[in-house]
């Protein structure tokens, strides 16, 4: 939203290294990656290569806890 790709990135990258993975804004329903603060970073391959891999582990978690019955 300010204009700082690069930081931006950098926080995302960070988010995800200590566990982020809430794709959803659960205040307004929307996804991190069509919100609407994000427009100046949803291009980049490095955001995009971020949200694909915490879309996978989503995945990858919600298949292990439905194997466990849950």
């Amino acid at each position: 939203m300010l204009g700082d790709r690069e930081h931006a990135i950098a926080e995302l990258q960070a988010a995800e290294a200590g566990g982020y993975r809430t794709l959803i804004d659960i205040n307004a329903w929307i996804r991190l990656d069509r919100y609407p603060m994000v427009a100046s970073v949803r291009s980049d391959p490095r955001f995009q290569a971020i949200i694909a891999r915490i879309d996978a582990d989503n995945a990858r978690m919600r298949g292990a806890v439905l194997a466990a019955g849950g």
